[in-house]
């Protein structure tokens, strides 16, 4: 026999998160949780709501990241559910994940949360942008730098500042040499 689920929102309001745990589980009564993350914070999702009864499927929960701050909020769906369900990392500002519960099946007999949705990661860790890419704000660059395929080369200092034509030749060809370094002309 098969039976359909209809998803639905508990009506219990926002469950808040705020910086003063680093380890949080779900009330049970909140469809909709904002986490803020001054360090690292695991964010549970059990298997029960706040009377230990279970969950009922078609729950679902959206939990977001609320911060622009680098630390991760991981949510850690509960250990007693099948062990390929892993856990769900927020890192960038309103990062959001929607989860579902679903009935139990099988050897499964309590049930378990499945990701419905999640955002992309906004914390880019290297690699390659392979599109047109617009920065808009400040961009500050740590490190060695290059461009065009050359190899990045650390912050270079300039020659002293020209005072006759030996010199102020000597500045123009040392920018010269520096710009071609960083592959910007040739």
């Amino acid at each position: 026999m098969i039976k359909n689920v209809l998803p639905f929102f508990l009506n219990g309001g926002v469950q808040d998160l705020g910086n003063d745990a680093t380890n949080t589980a779900w009330d049970g009564k909140s469809s909709f949780v904002n986490a803020i993350a001054s360090g690292a914070k695991d964010f549970t999702l059990g298997v029960a709501g706040p009377d230990g009864r279970p969950v009922k499927p078609g729950t679902m929960v959206v939990v977001m990241k609320t911060d622009a701050n680098s630390h991760a909020i991981t949510v850690k769906l509960a250990a007693d559910i099948e062990d390929d369900a892993g856990d769900v990392e927020l890192n960038g500002d309103n990062q959001t994940c929607l989860l579902m519960f679903k009935a139990p099946f099988g050897a499964n007999d309590k049930g378990e949360w499945v990701i419905l949705a999640k955002d992309a990661d906004t914390t880019f860790t290297g690699g390659t942008v392979g599109a047109n890419t617009v920065f808009s704000g400040d961009v500050e660059i740590e490190g060695n730098v290059g461009f065009y395929n050359t190899t990045p080369i650390a912050k270079q200092s300039l020659a002293d500042n020209g005072s006759d034509l030996a010199t102020t030749l000597a500045l123009a060809n040392d920018i010269k040499a520096k710009l071609i370094a960083l592959g910007l002309c040739s």
